[in-house]
C-alpha cells in the first residue's frame, strides 16, 4: 500500500488553522477527526491529501499517524518521530495538558502553506464537526474505509476517498498521485 508524503509544515499550519477556529484549544480526538474529514473531503474533490499523514484505524476512529507522533513528541512522551528541521520547536507553538487537550500557544501561524482548497476543506470540516461530540463523531467516523480497515492497521488513501463517495476514475487518479509524488527522480538522473 502507497501513500501520500507526510507535510510537516503543512500538518503544522493545519493543525493552527483548525485550533484557531476552535478558540485555541481542543481535545485530541476532535482535531483528529477534523482533519480526517478534511482530507477525505479534499481527496474526493480535488484527488490529493492536505497533509498526506496516514491514518490508523483505532478503536475511536481514525488517527492521523504522524500528526500523533507529533503530540506525543510535544507530551514528551517516547516518540518515533523526529523532526529533521531543527528550526521547528514544537513545544513553543503547542501545549498538550491533562493528557487529551491541544492549546495553541501563538495566534500567529503562516496560512500560505495552504492552498486554497486546503482550507476550504479544513474550514467545512470544522463547521461540520464543531459540535458533535466524541461518541458522533467516532460514529461519524467509523465510516466504510474504518470497518474495511484492520484494527491498529493503516487505512488506504484510496479507501479514504471510496467512503467519501469517490469513484473509480477518481480512485486511479488518486493513486496516480501517490505514485506520482513517491517518484524517486533521481534514479532516472544518471
Amino acid at each position: 500500500m502507497q501513500f501520500f508524503k507526510f507535510k510537516l509544515d503543512k500538518a503544522i499550519v493545519a493543525m493552527q488553522l483548525l485550533l484557531q477556529m476552535y478558540g485555541g484549544e481542543v481535545n485530541l480526538h476532535k482535531l483528529f477527526k477534523t482533519l480526517y474529514f478534511a482530507e477525505q473531503k479534499h481527496l474526493v474533490r480535488y484527488g490529493r491529501a492536505i497533509v498526506g499523514d496516514r491514518y490508523i484505524a483505532m478503536k475511536a476512529g481514525p488517527v492521523p499517524s504522524n500528526i500523533y507522533d507529533l503530540v506525543k513528541l510535544i507530551r514528551g512522551d517516547n516518540s518515533y518521530f523526529t523532526t529533521s528541521n531543527s528550526e521547528i520547536d514544537l513545544k513553543s507553538i503547542f501545549q498538550i495538558h491533562s493528557g487529551h487537550k491541544i492549546k495553541q500557544l501563538s495566534s500567529y501561524f503562516d496560512k500560505s502553506f495552504l492552498s486554497e482548497s486546503d482550507i476550504e476543506c479544513l474550514s467545512e470540516s470544522f463547521g461540520e464537526n464543531k459540535d458533535l461530540n466524541f461518541t458522533k463523531l467516532s460514529e461519524k467516523s467509523h465510516d466504510l474505509a474504518w470497518k474495511n480497515a484492520d484494527r491498529n492497521d493503516d487505512i488506504s488513501p484510496t479507501l479514504i476517498a471510496s467512503a467519501g463517495g469517490a469513484k473509480e476514475e477518481l480512485l486511479k487518479y488518486i493513486e496516480l498521485n501517490i505514485e506520482n509524488e513517491n517518484l524517486n527522480l533521481n534514479a532516472f538522473i544518471s
